[in-house]
């Protein structure tokens, strides 16, 4: 008997090549793990992912904010009217996710704002130098669609901030300068803002624009800065003021310069730091018993004159460190166990002759290409070479039925080449006296009950029709069989003589021998039927 052939499925291949990356890669977790780490390390690479998430994310502010300066100098906003401003600024506001806020104004008293809440815009506008404490806020859905209209006393002016005079010597610079923001809410929508100066050309209008990044939104969408329990980060500008991002500050107090903080820890921080020579070298310090780690580094963006400083405690840098290590692993094996269990249940699925196919199970074994269980005939009787009926290709099917019976059964497909090309029925049905599919079944019953009997036909033999591509396919059900079934063919003498076949592999073989078709016998049937 001709050695079984084997092969390879895409889907074994594919599940093979997948645990070996999963295996690679937790053997690289714990071969590095197993290396020397030492806290100093820890913290420059901590420092460098947060600056990298936090470029990330207010790079583009900077971009749209230098769009904007651009825009205003070239005279393409019109600030003389909210339409026209709301016609330029909504969009914007609508199509960035991070920007909470824009404030625009010019030497000529034009203010305006536009912040987000709850999917709706809220502006105010006005045209005047002095601030009497009265705003009235517009709320829109969209540019030409306001929803409502309100007046608020409030003690500071929202859009002209203290920080608004600082920069006005800056109107010919491209600089955007970073400043901690004020919400206009309430309270717990602190923001940072960015802001920048220019002048319209030909004119003597000098304007200032700022973008505002709600710090509770930048924090929630940095994984880097989730790792840790009350890190201090923030940001220090040119004029050596705080920037926060995740530090305690009075949120009343506007001065944040960095001699007037309310956090112990921060000012201490900044002492360390300036007495080791303000350089970028990580260091430590002593705070409630616990051993802290900081850095500070240039913060590069648009260029913006800032350091970034970030600092946390021993503990929860090595804590930190190990979750990584262990989570990233828990998390491949667990991918590993569910790819292992997905692919033996689509094996177990496969190798298991049962019902009728579905058009979907049918493509599915396609995929999986042919198999001791799964076969693929181009024709019952048209043979595509010498493109006229064949009846020899007829004893082929009878041949493969037999070989499926008197193994463990299995799917025939006829009109699904080798190649997987979906050729249909339409040649069978012409060279039959009837075209269509009922009377191919019967003219296929025929041949199998004359070969093995109408009874085996009836029982063993489950035939329906699927439509792929609009073109027909008949699959054939053999049962596994109850006892062997053996094909009277004809010699070359002319001579009738019965052949013996079983699965393979993927084809059908001939077991020739007399003694190995008795022993295969004594085994496969008559060891099961006792």
């Amino acid at each position: 008997m001709p050695l079984k052939k084997f092969s390879f499925s895409k889907h074994s291949i594919a599940y093979l090549l997948t645990v070996v990356v999963i295996l690679f890669l937790i053997g690289s977790i714990f071969f590095f793990d197993s290396q020397t780490i030492f806290t100093e390390q820890l913290i420059f690479s901590t420092v460098h992912e947060i600056e990298k998430e936090l470029n990330g994310y207010l790079n583009p502010i900077s971009k749209s904010l230098q769009k904007i300066r651009e825009d205003g100098i070239n005279d393409k906003i019109n600030i003389n009217s909210e339409p026209s401003l709301n016609k330029y600024f909504i969009p914007l506001l609508k199509a960035s996710k991070n920007i909470s806020s824009i404030k625009y104004f010019d030497n000529s008293g034009h203010q305006y704002l536009l912040y987000k809440e709850n999917k709706t815009f809220v502006s105010t506008f006005r045209i005047e130098k002095t601030f009497n404490n009265e705003v009235v806020w517009k709320r829109w859905k969209d540019v030409n669609k306001q929803i409502s209209e309100w007046k608020q006393n409030i003690e500071k002016d929202p859009i002209r901030q203290n920080w608004a005079n600082y920069f006005k010597s800056q109107t010919k610079s491209d600089s955007i300068f970073w400043l901690k923001g004020r919400g206009f809410v309430d309270v717990s929508s602190e923001e940072i803002t960015a802001i920048s100066f220019g002048k319209i050309n030909q004119t003597d209008t000098i304007f200032g624009c700022g973008i505002g990044v709600k710090i509770n939104n930048m924090i929630s969408s940095l994984p880097e800065l989730n790792l840790y329990s009350n890190p201090k980060i923030f940001l220090i500008n040119s004029r050596n003021h705080i920037i926060p991002i995740s530090m305690d500050y009075n949120k009343k107090n506007e001065d944040l310069a960095a001699d007037k903080l309310s956090d112990p820890l921060v000012v201490s921080f900044l002492s360390t730091w300036k007495d080791l020579g303000s350089d970028s070298t990580s260091f430590t310090l002593d705070y409630n018993n616990d051993i802290w780690w900081g850095q500070v580094i240039p913060f590069e963006i648009s260029k913006s004159n800032l350091k970034l400083a970030v600092a946390v405690s021993e503990s929860q840098l090595i804590f930190a460190y190990l979750f990584n290590t262990y989570v990233i692993t828990a998390i491949l094996i667990i991918i590993l166990i569910i790819i292992t269990i997905v692919f033996f249940r689509r094996r177990a699925k496969k190798i298991k002759p049962g019902e009728k196919l579905t058009e979907s199970e049918l493509k599915q074994l396609l995929e999986e290409g042919e198999s001791k269980f799964f076969e693929l005939k181009s024709s019952l009787r048209w043979d595509y070479r010498e493109e006229k009926v064949n009846k020899k290709l007829e004893e082929v099917i009878i041949k493969s039925i037999s070989a499926f019976n008197n193994s463990e059964g299995g799917y025939l497909v006829i009109g699904i080449d080798d190649d997987k090309n979906i050729l249909g029925l339409n040649n069978d049905y012409a060279s039959l006296k009837k075209n269509d599919a009922d009377y191919f079944e019967l003219h296929l019953r025929n041949l199998i009950g004359s070969a093995f009997t109408v009874r085996y036909s009836a029982r063993k033999i489950n035939i329906n029709f699927i439509t792929i591509d609009n073109k027909e396919i008949c699959v054939i059900k053999i049962e596994k069989g109850e006892y062997p079934l053996f094909l009277k063919t004809t010699d070359k003498n002319g001579k009738q003589i019965e052949k013996f076949y079983v699965r393979s592999g993927n084809s059908s073989q001939e077991i020739g021998s007399l003694t190995e078709i008795n022993d295969y016998i004594k085994v496969r049937f008559n060891s099961e039927n006792n």
